[in-house]
């Protein structure tokens, strides 16, 4: 604009572009602007501080909500986060981690222990446990011929207990063979009962190949062994390595109970009953049937009792129920589940189910054998015959029958079964009421399929159910989404096996250990659960307590043998619940993966987000500055927005780094200032080197520390026209 001759630099109009006021700025003498420049420090911004600072309250939390359900976290496995400020490794699992959880018939079967123990040799022959080159697991056996051995040399071999309890008998053995070095001679698979033998095919190739022997052993047999073999005479030193035996029985691996008795823990598995071996650390087979799968096993009396389609079995013995069992037929229908159980007067009996909704109860005949005779004529009508029994249970002080149509319990002022939950009327499954336990807080404990576990107290009037499935809060981790196959009662804790909806064919299924209890909570108390573990186990099934183990038993699927194998773990129940660091004895977890996953935090929830202009810091705070140390070490790994996935895998985070030290109890990762973004999830992996030392963290903190920009001013001196 130009007035009078004057040129303006600045023209002011109003909102039409009318009414122009000229503005021309002070200038120096070489005819620049002049002007004043100021920087100026942007509004101060506080560090954003986010604060775990216990995690007791359970897993399932997505979101970090502090005011609506603090002390809550994402997921853990491998790591122990029941205890107020704290998170530690957990209990030690036999076997290891990845090693196939398998101690069934064949010990020391993935050579786990680290040793030879139970497995022979001959001579000429070296046989160790070696880390070199192991299928699953750890360890493997090694076997180093002289160079100077003939045909059948023995390499390995293991003589099964109880051989009299094979006796015609069907089973088949697998097991992973390869030949690391020579050319002479290959390795195979003989099972021998001192009477005849069978073997596999030979193995030459160099990677591991499955072998098996499919026998029936001979009426007469006097021992059952398993033997690696050489094939053919060596002139030159040949080695060869052998992995992860299995024996799967006639009638397969399908679960019949647990019990414990006269200092014992008995397993019903398909058509076997076993014992557990505490001295050589697996289960020995002291009874199999010829064509029946039991059912379940109970104790009556001083005698164990095993349920299956044409009766029931019982020992004789009864100090060791190893020695012999007799068969019983009754006169009067079936036994396809049997359970004892004890009322007011004291009085004794067992309970059998036969029909689908015919139940009998014995005489009293506590100190004696209850024979095919030994039944009340009078029968008790359970349920509808189109609906069938899933199980007996013991609370209370009474019977519960399980049905797929409800849960029953005997009333013995009617002498009557009584109904507790009409509403599954409507809503049968096979798997309804099949798993329950007593909890210490006056409820009984058990699975349905409409709403995973529940929890029923049986009072006067009204019985209430309410719903406590660890579904009802887990996020949508592919391990937390099946049904909870197994229940299990210890002190406060109730442990639970929770089935994933994935094939049990898959062969490398997982199943989730859980482990929960009651937990004071802002609403008042609450039933959190916790996620523990998880196993080699592709159909869970049972869980059994002793006082010292918790036994975690399963099938899992081998392609190579088109069946399902036993998979058992047992997990070392330490001798202080509330502090398991502190116990006198403690045994942490070293084999597997230790992970705690945090919620999910929403920085733009706090009024901020991660941009180029903010620092992220992570923190952890600890006892004492010798719990993380070099040798307990924590990894940090982050995902941020749109990469955010339920992944445990390493691909799937972003690694900070790994604090292996502390300063006053406090350890630091600084992530800069390249993390942008609102949302942001942390995985966090325990390492240790002992089997007694964990690394501890009490509480977590996330700091994002704002560095703005500053703000520019600038000065001018004008003049407005006055033409």
């Amino acid at each position: 604009m130009t007035t009078a001759g004057i040129t303006h630099d600045l023209v002011l109009t109003d909102k039409n572009g009318s009414n122009a006021v000229g503005i021309t700025l002070l200038r120096n003498p070489d005819g620049s602007v002049a002007y004043k420049a100021t920087k100026y420090p942007q509004l101060p911004l506080d560090n954003i501080k986010i604060d775990l600072s216990s995690f007791h309250l359970g897993t399932g939390d997505y979101y970090y909500r502090p005011e609506v359900d603090p002390y809550r976290y994402g997921i853990a496995y491998g790591v122990d986060a029941r205890f107020r400020n704290r998170l530690q490794i957990v209990p030690d699992i036999e076997p290891p981690i990845g090693a196939g959880g398998v101690q069934f018939l064949v010990r020391n079967s993935g050579i786990e222990t680290g040793a030879t123990t139970g497995w022979s040799t001959s001579a000429g022959v070296t046989l160790a446990a070696s880390t070199t080159a192991p299928r699953t697991g750890t360890y493997h056996l090694r076997a180093t011929t002289d160079g100077a051995r003939g045909s059948n040399t023995s390499l390995a071999a293991q003589s099964l207990a109880n051989p009299t309890v094979y006796k015609s008998r069907s089973i088949t053995v697998g097991v992973y063979l390869k030949r690391v070095s020579g050319s002479e001679a290959g390795v195979k698979l003989r099972v021998s009962d001192g009477v005849g033998n069978t073997e596999s095919s030979v193995v030459t190739a160099s990677s591991y190949t499955y072998a098996s022997v499919t026998r029936t052993i001979d009426a007469t047999a006097t021992e059952v062994t398993l033997s690696i073999l050489t094939s053919a005479l060596e002139t030159a030193a040949h080695v060869y390595d052998v992995d992860d035996f299995f024996v799967i029985p006639a009638g397969g691996t399908g679960p019949g109970g647990f019990q414990e008795y006269a200092g014992a823990l008995y397993l019903g598995i398909g058509r076997c009953i076993c014992v557990w071996d505490e001295t050589n650390d697996v289960w020995d087979a002291v009874l199999i049937d010829d064509s029946e799968v039991f059912s379940w096993i109970t104790i009556h009396g001083n005698r164990i009792y095993a349920a299956h389609a044409s009766g029931y079995s019982h020992s004789t013995d009864t100090t060791d129920p190893r020695t012999t069992w007799i068969d019983v037929t009754p006169t009067n229908g079936t036994a396809e589940l049997l359970i004892s159980s004890v009322d007011e007067q004291n009085v004794r009996r067992l309970w059998r189910s036969s029909t689908p909704n015919t139940i009998y109860v014995s005489n009293e005949t506590f100190g004696n054998a209850i024979g095919a005779g030994d039944w009340n004529a009078t029968t008790y009508t359970v349920g509808e015959t189109d609906k069938t029994p899933t199980m007996f249970h013991r609370a209370f002080g009474t019977v519960l029958i399980g049905r797929e149509d409800g849960l029953w319990y005997y009333y013995p002022p009617d002498d009557a079964f009584r109904n507790a939950t009409e509403m599954f009327h409507g809503l049968p499954d096979g798997g309804n009421f099949d798993r329950g336990v007593e909890y210490v807080d006056g409820w009984f404990y058990t699975v349905t399929r409409r709403f995973g576990v529940v929890r029923i107290r049986f009072e006067s009037g009204d019985i209430p159910m309410e719903s406590v499935s660890p579904r009802d809060r887990s996020p949508d981790w592919g391990e937390m989404t099946g049904r909870v196959r197994a229940l299990a009662q210890d002190g406060d804790f109730i442990y639970a096996l929770q089935d994933s909806n994935v094939a049990d064919t898959t062969v490398t299924k997982k199943t989730a250990l859980l482990v929960g209890r009651n937990e004071p909570a802002p609403e008042g108390t609450r039933f959190v659960w916790h996620t523990f573990q998880l196993l080699d186990i592709g159909a869970p099934a049972l869980l059994g307590m002793d006082g010292v183990y918790l036994y975690c038993l399963g099938r899992l699927y081998n392609s190579d043998a088109a069946d399902y194998q036993a998979t058992i773990y047992r997990m070392v129940m330490p001798s202080d619940h509330e502090n398991p660091m502190k116990a006198s004895t403690v045994n942490i977890e070293t084999g597997g993966t230790k992970v705690f996953i945090t919620p999910v935090f929403d920085l733009a929830e706090h009024g901020y987000a991660l941009d180029d202009k903010a620092w992220l810091f992570f923190q952890i705070f600890t006892d004492t500055d010798s719990t993380i140390d070099a040798n307990r070490t924590v990894e940090v790994r982050y995902q941020l927005d749109g990469n955010i996935k339920d992944s445990r895998a390493d691909a799937d985070w972003t690694s900070i780094g790994t604090i292996n030290s502390v300063t006053s109890g406090v350890g630091t990762l600084s992530m800069g200032n390249t993390v942008t973004g609102k949302k942001i999830r942390f995985r966090l992996v325990f390492a240790t080197n002992s089997a007694t030392a964990s690394p501890v963290i009490r509480a977590i903190r996330i700091v994002a520390a704002p560095h703005p920009d500053r703000y520019w001013f600038w000065e001018f001196t004008g003049r407005i026209a006055t033409g």
